[in-house]
């Protein structure tokens, strides 16, 4: 196991994750012709401007996840508390869950954006995954975001 930062080179492997991501995470499946090559080419383009970071899960040579996260600024089409830290989506693919590759790659994306001189991080989560963010040290801060109606959590670093 071993994480990685996105670039071109694994740029195939992660866009067929990522199209797997959408399709069985976050049941969408019926994007417009063009939307998802538009989605991801936002992501990809936000990566090379160091405006986000996109940190890829390698296992026997093939990505299994990823973490995409970021220092909040007016830059970002996400931004909710300037500032602060980020963490826009974690994903596990179902068979390589409850191996402690989750929390690898948020104690990877906390350190770099410790690094980066951030005093909290910040994210929204649906319901299923409220008990690991717990673990993980983030506490649910009775707020709702109004960009996905879902509860923010938010760890002081």
């Amino acid at each position: 196991m071993k994480i990685v930062e996105y670039n071109e080179s694994n740029r195939v492997m992660f866009e067929k994750l990522f199209e797997e991501y959408f399709i069985d995470e976050l049941k969408i499946d019926n994007l417009a012709e063009g939307e998802f090559e538009s989605i991801f080419g936002s992501i990809s383009q936000h990566v090379k401007e160091g405006i986000c970071f996109l940190d890829l899960l390698m296992i026997d040579g093939s990505v299994k996840g990823f973490i995409n996260y970021q220092v909040d600024s007016e830059r970002s089409n996400w931004c909710i508390k300037e500032g602060h830290g980020c963490i826009r989506e974690l994903y596990i693919m179902p068979d390589f869950r409850k191996f402690g590759y989750g929390k690898e790659l948020v104690v990877h994306a906390e350190k770099r954006l410790m690094g980066l001189s951030v005093s909290a991080i910040y994210l929204t989560s649906e319901a299923n995954a409220t008990s690991f963010w717990a673990k993980m040290g983030y506490r649910d801060m009775d707020e709702i975001c109004a960009r996905n109606n879902q509860p923010i959590f938010e760890k002081e670093v």
